[in-house]
């Protein structure tokens, strides 16, 4: 236990807590804001998407500054890039402004986000960095039960400037914190030019690719879960089906603890394929549920399930890549993880939409069984 009170291992959490606030906040909170100034729901859809796809081309383009730069310059640079972004949205109140806000927004997040884990990374080797990135995906995961709850709060008693103002103090929290950090990882003195930063290899880590694929299959699948299964709740009369999504974060806050410990007796592909499987059948029992009992019992196996598969494979990733990559893994795993759930947001509203819930939740459910079968062809054993 000694090893995860390590000061930079605290700040690393802390920074994924403060900055995970400000982050749920705009996630819950700026689609309604967005309505209240005038704007519309297809606005909404453009602004996230426009996010998405800065978030997703800033990792690939700048990925490998992780690395060239070295940890703390990086995460200090991704951190006050996020919090001038967070207080901007105090200034700017046009709906024009607020789009190029948000592509900016998916900017400093693709510099940001993928710091902190490589961090932990860097203090934490061997069969103990599980442990501790299921210390650290607590802390990321905390935001999510309390932020958004917290922050329509603030919003309706206090308005929106009270709010920007806020997730402005808890993201300079995390500017304060990045400046505590000791970088112990020490950069290549090499230098790339643009065209060899543009290289194919250069942008993604060949070791990473195979969990990063399972991860994406499995967030592509997962995707469907999160986006639908309140209306399929609804629309199948179970009551309360909000608390799906409860049970679902205390379950996983849970299994973030037990992961590591499962996989030094299973081995980590093992634990994987055990995530698999658990999601899988959490996605059956969703496309059949008719019960509250039934619910909760899918909630729960898919807070195990998804959150072994998400905790290992980042494991795997982090710890098979070399010591001068882990920035560029890091952000492998994170980009396909990205591509999963934008494509898994669009096609299973098409799907939904076209056969239904049924057919939703057994097709979501065979892309994760794809994952495996992906795993069991090319992984090597151990």
């Amino acid at each position: 236990m000694r090893a995860f009170l390590k000061k930079d291992l605290i700040c690393a959490c802390l920074i994924a807590s403060f900055a995970g606030f400000s982050h749920q906040v705009f996630n819950i909170v700026f689609p309604v804001y967005i309505l209240d100034i005038g704007g519309t729901n297809a606005m909404t859809g453009s602004m996230m998407a426009g996010l998405t796809i800065a978030t997703i081309v800033t990792r690939a383009l700048f990925g490998s500054l992780i690395d060239e730069w070295g940890r703390k310059k990086t995460l200090l640079l991704g951190s006050i890039l996020f919090t001038v972004n967070t207080f901007a949205y105090y200034l700017v109140k046009d709906l024009t402004g607020l789009f190029i806000l948000r592509i900016c927004n998916g900017i400093s997040q693709g510099i940001f986000f993928p710091v902190p884990p490589t961090v932990v990374s860097d203090n934490v080797s061997g069969e103990d960095l599980s442990d501790a990135l299921g210390i650290f995906g607590i802390c990321s995961s905390l935001p999510v039960a309390f932020a958004p709850t917290l922050g329509l709060w603030v919003y309706k008693r206090y308005g929106a400037d009270t709010l920007f103002m806020l997730t402005t103090v808890t993201a300079l929290f995390a500017v304060g914190l990045a400046m505590c950090i000791t970088d112990r990882y020490v950069p290549q003195k090499a230098r790339f030019t643009l065209k060899e930063k543009m290289d194919i290899k250069q942008i993604v880590e060949v070791s990473a690719i195979l969990p990063s694929v399972i991860y994406m299959f499995m967030y592509f699948g997962y995707s469907s879960i999160t986006n639908f299964v309140t209306p399929y709740g609804m629309e199948k009369g179970i009551a309360d089906i909000s608390l799906f999504f409860t049970v679902n974060t205390l379950t996983a806050i849970l299994a973030r603890l037990l992961a590591g410990r499962v996989a030094k007796v299973l081995g980590i592909v093992s634990t994987i394929y055990l995530g698999i499987g658990a999601s899988v059948v959490s996605a059956v029992m969703i496309a059949f549920m008719d019960s509250f009992i039934l619910m909760l019992l899918a909630s729960v196996l898919l807070g195990i399930g998804i959150t072994f598969v998400v905790q290992l494979t980042q494991v795997h990733v982090l710890d098979h890549a070399d010591e001068h990559r882990k920035g560029v893994a890091n952000t492998t795993w994170m980009l396909l993880g990205d591509l999963g759930t934008g494509a898994g947001s669009m096609i299973w509203g098409y799907v939904s939409t076209s056969f239904g819930y049924l057919a939703t939740y057994l097709l979501s459910a065979a892309a994760m069984g794809i994952s495996y079968l992906i795993g069991r062809a090319k992984w090597e054993k151990g």
